[in-house]
């Protein structure tokens, strides 16, 4: 089930969950035109630092790959500017920065895709996250392994059988309002019960997701 998809609507007027859990978004954001994944489609635009989407605290984005459990997260990145260390895409853990619970995915200072959690950091290997052009990433998890997945081909898999509780489920931002990843974002969606993808490879959506 698609527990959170955020999209522009309105013409472009507005950010939104069109997912049926309608949550609400919160953060520091603009819409704009400039860069398109879809025709006549806006897009989100962050511009780094501080400025996020902020969807609050649910259980829609409790984390969990456990054995008997599926789950994915996905976008479509256009990025823009690296911070020089690392880029947060996804952020969950409580507080103000440090090592907390929680799980974090983000672009390492080599372009590299990187998933955290408890302190410990998985990936950063595989294919380099380019800058001005646009970009599949999705990360799965399904009995008990963890796979992340760059313009469709899998970067790497790691044995990762976690439950965690989001204290607060933000895109773009670190939990101490640090580190955000310049760029265009677009087609940002949550799934649970559903892995979505598998393999080493697939073909990434040629249009707008569907919310269910």
């Amino acid at each position: 089930m698609v527990k959170a998809l955020i999209v522009t609507q309105n013409n472009g007027t507005v950010v939104k969950d069109i997912s049926q859990a309608a949550h609400s978004i919160s953060g520091a954001y603009a819409i704009s035109t400039a860069q398109e994944k879809f025709t006549s489609t806006p897009t989100v635009f962050l511009s780094g630092g501080s400025t996020n989407l902020n969807l609050g605290t649910s259980s829609d984005f409790d984390w969990d790959s456990s054995s008997t459990n599926q789950v994915c997260w996905e976008m479509w990145l256009y990025p823009t500017s690296w911070t020089g260390s690392d880029n947060i895409l996804w952020e969950t853990r409580p507080g103000s920065g440090g090592s907390s619970v929680g799980v974090v995915i983000f672009i390492n200072s080599s372009g590299k895709l990187c998933f955290y959690f408890n302190g410990t950091v998985y990936g950063a290997s595989g294919t380099s996250v380019t800058l001005n052009s646009w970009h599949h990433i999705a990360v799965c998890g399904t009995g008990g392994v963890v796979s992340m997945y760059l313009d469709g081909v899998r970067q790497w898999t790691a044995s990762i059988g976690y439950t965690g509780v989001s204290s607060a489920f933000r895109i773009g931002v670190r939990n101490d309002g640090t580190l955000g990843q310049a760029g265009y974002f677009d087609q940002m969606r949550v799934t649970k019960g559903n892995v979505r993808y598998s393999g080493t490879s697939f073909t990434p959506p040629a249009g707008p997701f569907a919310s269910s």
